[in-house]
């Protein structure tokens, strides 16, 4: 490895160890990079007692992994209670992804066997009923449709927090730091702007 690389992973390694944001972010990217290659391969079982054991795993398994990934990764942080929450947030991003996503919801909630299918006409992947009547069918559409729509609402609702919470900690931060520099350096708060003639 070249002497620049290695000084590029070094200065890598160093930011994303002491600035939560910087790891987050990475972190975010990454669980979305992996949400897009399961949508393309998942497919509920459609099977009333297997359908929450499969979909479970997709849950559970990315969002503990990056927990710990996390913090391992935050290991320069000062605190026990930072280090904590910040190894919170690429949980919770993940668990967004997978409601904004809506079929897993649709396929765990799903009591009915079927064959999952795109519904007619629609965006919707759901479980639809083996033989069954076309009024039971229609009411187990519906019913799916209700709770893709209902995963999507609670996505975007972890969305907008995390989105406040990060301009809460971004104000936050920005108000520390001028007030860090108030302190170390308070006559260059005082001196009066020169106007040029």
């Amino acid at each position: 490895m070249m002497a620049a690389e290695k000084d590029l992973i070094t200065k890598l390694k160093s930011e994303f160890g002491k600035n939560p944001f910087v790891s987050n972010a990475v972190f975010a990217l990454l669980l979305t990079g992996v949400e897009r290659m399961f949508e393309v391969e998942f497919a509920c079982p459609c099977s009333p007692g297997w359908n929450r054991m499969f979909v479970f795993p997709f849950f559970l398994i990315p969002a503990v992994t990056s927990s710990l990934l996390m913090m391992l990764s935050q290991e320069n942080t000062n605190t026990i209670c930072k280090k904590v929450l910040c190894s919170c947030l690429p949980p919770i991003v993940w668990m967004a992804l997978m409601l904004l996503n809506g079929q897993y919801l649709v396929c765990a909630e799903t009591d009915w066997t079927g064959t999952f299918v795109t519904a007619d006409k629609t965006y919707l992947k759901w479980c639809k009923p083996t033989n069954a009547t076309t009024n039971f069918e229609e009411e187990r559409l519906r019913r799916s449709h209700r709770l893709y729509i209902w995963s999507q609402g609670a996505g975007n609702a972890m969305v907008t927090v995390l989105l406040f919470l990060l301009i809460v900690y971004i104000v936050h931060t920005t108000k520390s730091r001028c007030r860090q520099n108030d302190e170390e350096d308070p006559d260059a708060a005082a001196v009066p702007l020169q106007h040029q003639k």
